[in-house]
């Protein structure tokens, strides 16, 4: 878009009545994507994915974490540390690495919008794992 010069100057200002920013949100409510036009010689808007910000936890902590869970039904989960990385495997389903975004919460490489949160009691020992999912949240106590 061309500016206009005046007394030698570029006049930046830009008028703001049709811009438009779209935020949408996952099944938590969270925001993980905004769009907007921010150009108008673009066809298209410009989308802006929300990455969960990775935290760093060593090996240590990362091992309190490591179990074996069961939920209501007679089926569980297993979770456990290759190379230093956190994964998660329940029956019938490919293995599912994990990396940690809050204390005591972990997202899924591949799978957006699924989290496990464990439950930790006053000893620092974990209970109880949570899986957080678009269509419910899943517990399974640790044997």
């Amino acid at each position: 878009m061309p500016y206009e010069i005046v007394n030698g100057k570029i006049d930046m200002e830009a008028s703001y009545d049709n811009f438009l920013i779209t935020f949408y949100n996952d099944n938590q409510g969270n925001i993980v994507t905004l769009t907007s036009k921010f150009e108008q010689a673009l066809d298209d808007p410009i989308f802006f994915n929300k990455k969960a910000k990775e935290i760093k936890i060593d090996k240590e902590n990362l091992e309190k974490y490591v179990g074996d869970y069961k939920f209501n039904s007679s089926s569980g989960c297993k979770t456990y540390l290759k190379d230093n990385v956190l994964y998660v495997f329940i029956s019938g389903q490919p293995e599912y690495e994990l990396y940690p975004i809050e204390e005591n919460v972990f997202a899924f490489k591949k799978l957006k919008g699924y989290k496990v949160k464990f439950e930790v009691n006053k000893k620092d020992e974990v209970t109880e794992i949570s899986f957080i999912q678009p269509n419910g949240t899943f517990n399974a106590k640790r044997n």
